[in-house]
Formats: C-alpha cells, structure tokens, sequence
C-alpha cells in the first residue's frame, strides 16, 4: 500500500466517523487569495456540543517533521487532530493543543492515542463561506403532507401483504405437490417391495438385473401349478410393473401434476380415472 492509498483509507473513515465531511477543506476561495488547505474538516449534526473538527494526515516522519503550518489550521476548526498508521507519532511528541489518532494496520478502525484540546471560538467564517458556497449540496426541506404520508404506507402495506400472500400461496402448493409426489414414490416403493417379496415366495430370482419385461415374463411362467389366491397376487405385482412401464398420455382432473395412464390410474398421485365417463 503506497503513501496516497494510506491517506485515502484513511479519508474513508474519518468520513464514516461524521455526519458532514469535507475533504481537502480550504478557508478561502482556490483563486485569487491566499488560503489554508486541511486534509479533512468533519462536523457531526447535533446543537449539542457543536465542534467542527480538523484533520491533518501524517503516512511518514518526513511528513511529520516538515509541517509547520498547523497552527494556521487552528481557526478553522475547534479541535485539530493529527491521525497517522500506527506507531508513526507517539503521543508525547505532540503539541498540548492537538490530538493523536492511529489508524489500525488494516485500516479499518481509528484509535485516539491523545484528546485534542477545546477551543470554543468560533469556527473561522471564512472556513464557512468556503463549504457552503464550494462543497455543500443545499436540499428543499420535505414539508411532509401528513395524509399523504399515511396514504402511501397504507398502499404500501396493502401491496406488501398481497405479495406476502402470493409468496405464501405459491409455497403451500409447490410443498402440496412435494408430498403427493412422496406420497406416489412411497406407494411404488411398497409395490417394488411386494413384487419382490413374491418373486421370493415363488422361488424368481431377484438379485440379477432384469429388464422390467422379462421379469414379467418370468413371473407368468411361474404361474403353474399356483391356486387361486397365489394366481391374483402374481397378477397384482405385474401389473404393477406393467404401470411403472406405461407412458402418461393426459393431464390427471385430480393431482393436476400427473397424466393419466392407460389403466385408468394417474401415473403420478394413483388416482382412479373414469376415461368413459369423461369421454361421455
């Protein structure tokens, strides 16, 4: 970090410590008269305790040593302060009436090593034409129109709670369809699980891979020799493959979500589908 990145880190925060900041404040017009140049003049918006304060910074001893000029700094501000990094100026080398501050290594925060003395004169009125007419930004005062005011935070409010309540909607029907979703995936899981339990009981292999067709056909082949009970319960777990099988062909009237299989059961939530009667 080179001295003007130093100087300018340290500009930074002296401005966040103030309400008003002037960098580079002068005590006179650029042209045409002679004037005194501060590094950084700050006043905080308050009537009380009302003190402008002024900033010289020091980034070296070479800095230090050849500054003769601070006393002219003295009218312009009613407390003058030297900041510098850390270490550069101890305090005890610094005149009764200035101040001391250290910037951290990291320039991120201000220390003050000595308390600038008090002066209670006025702040030179020509430090005070220069920032009013030069540097400041004059604003209209808002004279707020009270009804108005209530009118906006009322539409305000009403259109926060509208966009609350669509948030909200949105949220509850995209968790619905999670859980119908679960609730689908939970019940083909049970079905994979019964298929398998009775591919066991009838001796079917179940620990090679098998496309889903030819497990079906080795299921069919198993059917001989089963009573009736044994016969439904195999036609049960084909048919559940079967379905897993089967592309959706049209939007399901009761999930929204899925498509309605060709069995008449949606593909996604298992609802039964009355096709003819919704042809008719």
């Amino acid at each position: 970090m080179n001295a003007r990145d130093k100087v300018d880190a340290i500009q930074k925060l002296l401005e966040n410590k103030h309400d008003l900041y002037v960098r580079e404040c002068k005590n006179g017009p650029t042209w045409g008269a002679r004037h005194r140049r501060l590094d950084g003049w700050g006043l905080q918006r308050s009537w009380k305790n009302l003190a402008a304060d002024g900033y010289e910074i020091k980034v070296s001893r070479p800095d230090l040593m050849s500054d003769d000029k601070w006393h002219d700094y003295l009218p312009m501000c009613n407390r003058l302060w030297f900041v510098c990094p850390s270490g550069i100026i101890q305090p005890e080398e610094m005149p009764a009436e200035l101040g001391l501050m250290w910037a951290s290594k990291n320039y991120k925060r201000l220390y003050k090593k000595k308390m600038a003395a008090y002066r209670s004169d006025a702040v030179d009125i020509d430090t005070l034409w220069y920032i009013l007419i030069c540097r400041a930004a004059i604003h209209k005062e808002d004279p707020r129109d009270e009804s108005a005011y209530w009118k906006a935070w009322m539409a305000k409010k009403a259109e926060n709670r509208w966009l609350g309540a669509i948030v909200s909607k949105t949220i509850r029907e995209h968790v619905m369809a999670v859980e119908r979703e679960n609730d689908l995936l939970r019940r083909q899981i049970t079905g994979v699980q019964n298929i398998k339990e009775t591919c066991t009981t009838l001796g079917v292999d179940t620990t090679g891979s098998y496309w889903p067709s030819e497990m079906c056909s080795m299921l069919r082949e198993a059917r001989d020799g089963m009573d009736i009970y044994q016969r439904r319960g195999l036609e049960g777990a084909v048919k559940i493959i079967q379905q897993l099988l089967k592309q959706p062909e049209a939007d399901c009237e009761y999930c929204g979500q899925g498509r309605d299989a060709d069995d008449n059961y949606c593909g996604i939530c298992g609802k039964f589908v009355d096709k003819e009667a919704k042809a008719r």
